[in-house]
C-alpha cells in the first residue's frame, strides 16, 4: 500500500518531536552528574584541609611513603654561594631598614622581598596553596633560594646574602608553614640562617595606627618609609605621629594578643630547632652607640659575615647602610597625647615596661 507524501511528512515530524523529548529528559542528570563531580572535588579539598589544620604542632601529617617523594637532591642549595637568610618579623616592625641594612653590610644589597605575603590574607593563602598543591616538605623555599642563587651567580654577585622577609602572621603555625620551618631546621651545606626581630608591641600598635584607617582620617595616607634624604616625607610622618590619641578601651587587647603571637613564634623555633639568632629593633637603632654595635654584631657574628664589634662595625656603618630612613619618634610622651591616660592603663600590667 503506497503512503501519502503528507502521511510520510508527518511520520517524521513525529520522530524529530521524540528525538528533542528524550534530548531534553537527558540534559538535567547531565547537569547533575556535573554538579556532583564539582561537589565530590570541593569536599575532598575540605577534608584534606580540615586534616592539615587539626595535627598538632610539631605532628608531621605525611606518610612514609610521602616523605620519600621528595628526592634529597632536590633540597640542595649552592654550597660557597649567597648564603641564604629568612628575616621573621611581624608586620609594622622596621624590618625593611633592618634587611636593607644586613644586606649592603655582608656585601650586595638585595630586594626586601616579602613571602609569603605582607598581609594576613596573604600569607593565608599563600600556605592554603600548598596545602593544595601537597607541599609538606618547605620545597617551595629550597626552589625559591635556589633560584636567586642563580640569579646572583650569573650576575656575578655571588657574595653577601639572599632570601626573604617572612611575617608571622596565624599561618605560621599551619601545617605547611611548620614543615617549611622543620626543613630550615634540617638544611645545611649552606644552612639557612633566620634572623628573628621583634619590636617594641606599644610601638608596633601606633605604627599600625599611624599607618592604618586612624591614621588617614587625620591628615591621608603617608609613605610606608621614606629614603633618608627625603625631608618631606620624614616631616610628614613626624607630624602624624607626634600628639596621638591612643584608643586605651582596645589597646590592651591588642598589645596581649601581639605579645602572646610573637611569644609563639619564638617558642615554635625553639621547638623545631630553627636555627636562629634572636634581635631587638629597638636595640638595633636605639639612641645608644654600645647598644646598637652590641645588637648587630650578634646578627654579623651568627652570619658569619660582615663587620663585627671591632671589625669595622661602627654607628656610622650601620647609619649610611640602609636606603630607608628611621621615622618613629622614640619618646612616647611626644607621641602619646593622652599619655597619662595610657599610663593609668598600663601600670596595673606586664605591658608598664613598653612606656619610653
Amino acid at each position: 500500500m503506497k503512503c501519502s507524501k503528507q502521511f510520510i511528512i508527518m511520520l517524521l515530524f513525529l520522530a524529530v518531536i521524540q528525538i528533542c523529548i528524550l534530548n531534553t529528559s537527558a540534559m538535567p542528570a547531565l547537569r547533575y552528574g556535573k554538579q556532583e563531580e564539582t561537589s565530590i572535588e570541593d569536599q575532598n579539598k575540605r577534608i584534606l584541609k580540615n586534616k592539615l589544620y587539626s595535627s598538632s604542632i610539631l605532628k608531621d601529617p605525611r606518610t612514609v611513603e610521602t616523605k620519600n617523594e621528595v628526592p634529597e637532591s632536590s633540597h640542595k642549595l649552592i654550597e660557597g654561594g649567597p648564603q641564604p637568610v629568612i628575616l621573621i618579623s611581624m608586620g609594622r616592625s622596621g624590618s625593611s631598614a633592618i634587611w636593607d641594612t644586613m644586606s649592603t653590610l655582608t656585601g650586595q644589597k638585595s630586594a626586601a622581598v616579602e613571602i609569603p605575603g605582607s598581609s594576613v590574607p596573604q600569607t593565608k593563602a599563600f600556605f592554603d596553596a600548598l596545602a593544595s598543591n601537597g607541599d609538606f616538605a618547605g620545597q617551595w623555599m629550597y626552589d625559591f633560594m635556589l633560584r636567586i642563587q642563580n640569579r646572583r651567580i650569573r650576575s656575578n654577585q655571588g657574595n653577601g646574602i639572599v632570601g626573604f622577609k617572612w611575617k608571622p602572621y596565624p599561618s605560621f603555625f599551619d601545617e605547611p608553614a611548620l614543615m617549611t620551618l622543620k626543613a630550615i631546621a634540617e638544611s645545611k651545606d649552606p644552612q639557612v640562617k633566620v634572623v628573628r626581630s621583634r619590636r617594641n608591641a606599644l610601638d608596633v600598635y601606633i605604627s599600625s595606627l599611624k599607618h592604618g584607617d586612624f591614621g588617614r582620617t587625620v591628615g591621608g595616607s603617608i609613605p610606608a618609609h621614606c629614603t633618608p634624604s627625603d625631608t618631606i616625607c620624614i616631616e610628614k610622618h613626624h607630624l602624624r605621629e607626634v600628639g596621638m590619641q591612643i584608643p586605651v578601651q582596645s589597646m590592651l587587647t591588642v598589645l596581649s594578643n601581639l605579645v602572646a603571637q610573637e611569644d609563639k613564634v619564638d617558642q615554635t623555633l625553639d621547638e623545631l630547632g630553627v636555627p636562629h639568632v634572636d634581635v631587638s629593633y629597638d636595640l638595633l637603632f636605639s639612641d645608644n652607640h654600645n647598644t646598637v654595635i652590641d645588637e648587630w654584631n650578634k646578627i654579623f657574628t651568627f652570619l658569619g659575615m660582615g663587620p663585627t664589634k671591632g671589625n669595622g662595625l661602627t654607628v656610622d656603618v650601620i647609619k649610611n647602610a640602609p636606603d630607608i630612613a628611621v621615622t618613629s619618634i622614640h619618646d612616647h610622651n611626644v607621641t602619646i597625647e593622652n599619655y597619662e591616660e595610657v599610663r593609668t592603663d598600663l601600670s596595673a600590667t606586664p605591658f608598664l615596661g613598653l612606656l619610653h
